[in-house]
């Protein structure tokens, strides 16, 4: 008994002289922990709210890869080029870009016709059409071009009743006539005919013969070679 009451009373003199030691030791203890665990909480949610470069490169590769596939253009080619056929090209491509991916213009290309009929800075649309001259063509005309670039051709019998018109001294109506009406016209061939339609639509119509020296590329010496074959009425 006596042995049992000196070993407590070592322990409670060991805890009253070293309390303070214990009790700092445990608030430290205790702070340090919740520091941690304050620490770790913080990660977990800033990692919640990152978006990680997995996120968002798979979404945007997609997208480039769609953008893509919508700036290409598809069209034919066929006449006077070295390789004719149906090719691919980026959108807002001219037409010059098209004879070149189809090998260039071939040895029996009539410079002198494209070069006067066929504006070779127009854009080719998708699904385009397109036909170079050839120095056997004479005969062949340009009856279609429009925004998407689509040449259809066809032989002089297919402009049978425009000659006729001619021939029998009718005028061509400047504010009525077809662009193929408009490719008969001495000097004016489809390139021309095309800006006549187009100056026509933008200003209402011509008001006046003269009126069409306002169309680019149409000067005094056409104008005069032209003037007694149009009317505006």
């Amino acid at each position: 008994m006596e042995t049992d009451k000196t070993i407590k009373q070592k322990v409670d003199e060991y805890f009253e002289k070293y309390r303070l030691y214990m009790a700092l030791f445990l608030s430290i203890f205790i702070i340090l922990a919740g520091t941690i665990l304050m620490i770790q909480g913080a990660n977990a949610s800033k990692n919640a709210n990152t978006i990680t470069s997995a996120d968002i490169v798979t979404p945007l590769a997609t997208k480039v890869s769609q953008d893509k596939e919508t700036k290409e253009i598809i069209f034919d080619i066929e006449g006077a080029v070295v390789t004719p056929g149906v090719y691919k090209l980026a959108v807002g491509s001219v037409l010059i870009d098209a004879v070149n991916a189809a090998g260039g213009f071939s040895t029996d290309a009539d410079r002198d016709r494209i070069a006067r009929e066929i504006n070779q800075a127009s854009q080719v649309g998708d699904g385009s059409k397109i036909y170079i001259f050839k120095n056997g063509d004479k005969d062949v005309k340009i009856v279609s071009m429009g925004a998407n670039q689509n040449y259809s051709n066809v032989s002089s019998s297919g402009s049978s009743s425009d000659s006729a018109q001619q021939a029998s001294g009718a005028k061509i109506n400047l504010n009525k006539a077809t662009l193929a009406e408009l490719d008969t016209l001495s000097g004016i061939g489809p390139a021309l005919a095309q800006r006549i339609i187009d100056w026509r639509d933008a200003n209402g119509g011509f008001e006046v013969v003269e009126d069409i020296k306002k169309v680019k590329g149409i000067g005094d010496s056409v104008y005069d070679g032209l003037k007694d074959k149009i009317s505006i009425e």
